[in-house]
């Protein structure tokens, strides 16, 4: 005898299905998700490198002592917080790419061995309820991996936020810095040591 499912069992196996499609589409939305976020690590990172790169050029020592005379020592101290700030916001986002292992759904592999028990059923073992125990293998699965790209995803994006406000911050102040700059080398014999 042939299993036949009953409309009530069609109504639930496309539920079900239904449940394990939306799991798949959320995962593969998290995916990008995961993927976006590397981006804006890298991005900040670059970015934070180029302004390391640009405090190392301004450091050169015949300047900074030109301007530790018109400025104070203060300055000094304000440079070394920018330092410190572009430092700290590429060290964050290097954290958040790290995080590289997420629990993801059923390899092609393992589902296709899974399938395969069950097609190797007898023409009367095979039922809907082995059939509903299937999708909802499925979406135990897709649950558990879902859950873990949700935590790992906060996780990134927490790091990459420290380090754009980081970023933000050391802009700001080498910003303040320059304008102190210009100001300095704007009152007489400011230009020249």
């Amino acid at each position: 005898m042939e299993f036949k499912e009953s409309e009530q069992q069609q109504l639930r196996r496309r539920l079900l299905e239904g449940v394990v499609s939306a799991y798949d589409r959320e995962y593969a939305t998290q995916s990008a998700e995961f993927g976006d976020i590397d981006r804006k690590a890298q991005d900040t990172i670059t970015v934070g490198g180029i302004f390391l790169a640009a405090a190392l050029a301004f450091l050169k020592l015949d300047e900074l002592s030109v301007l530790v005379a018109r400025t104070g020592t203060l300055i000094l101290y304000f440079i070394g917080i920018i330092v410190v700030l572009l430092v700290a916001s590429v060290f964050s986002c290097t954290v958040a790419m790290r995080e590289r292992w997420i629990f993801g759904p059923l390899k092609a592999q393992g589902y296709s061995d899974y399938v395969n028990d069950l097609l190797g059923l007898g023409p009367h073992e095979l039922d809907f309820e082995k059939m509903a125990k299937f999708l909802h293998d499925q979406i135990g699965v897709w649950q558990e991996a879902t859950a873990t790209m949700d935590s790992a995803l906060a996780g990134k994006a927490k790091w990459v936020y420290s380090g754009q406000r980081l970023l933000a911050a050391a802009i700001v102040l080498t910003a303040v810095l320059l304008l102190i700059t210009l100001v300095s080398a704007s009152r007489p014999g400011g230009g020249s040591p």
